[in-house]
């Protein structure tokens, strides 16, 4: 954040806090810089998994310095926590940067073994994964338990 806490879309808050928030035009500025962008030039190789609705497809994770994005878009909610992750419901589509790997499998699931998956290929280089857990935010349908707890 800049000195003077402005920028060109401007914050918000009251002065004494320590942090104030970006206004949300409901995108993100490409003038804005992410955690990604700020580790490419260290040589780092970055990875973004879940949630990120911070835009159309040119704010997408690998538009902003991620080099691997699994299923950050435009989406404020998945569609479904099952794969296919696709709602032929309310006509909602896909989530474009999550493909379909094993029916019925949890989205959880699938996130944890993209970033598992991610840390064993470069656990000797410079790396760095963020992993918003879309479930996290709307646990509108849990996975049915395997057996007795």
């Amino acid at each position: 954040m800049p000195d003077d806490k402005t920028f060109r879309g401007g914050y918000v808050g009251r002065a004494e806090r320590k942090f104030l928030a970006p206004r949300n035009p409901l995108w993100k500025e490409l003038v804005e810089v992410t955690i990604a962008e700020v580790h490419k030039p260290a040589g780092y190789t970055s990875c973004h998994i879940g949630k990120l609705h911070l835009g159309a497809e040119d704010r997408y994770p690998e538009k902003q310095g991620s080099d691997y994005n699994y299923g950050g878009c435009y989406f404020g909610q998945p569609p479904t926590y099952f794969d296919p992750y696709i709602n032929n419901i309310d006509d909602a589509g896909d989530i474009p940067t999550l493909r379909s790997r094993q029916p019925r499998e949890y989205l959880s699931d699938r996130e944890a073994d993209e970033a598992c998956r991610f840390i064993r290929d470069h656990k000797d280089s410079r790396s760095f994964c963020i992993w918003h857990i879309m479930t996290f935010i709307l646990p509108s349908k849990e996975k049915r338990s395997c057996g007795k707890i």
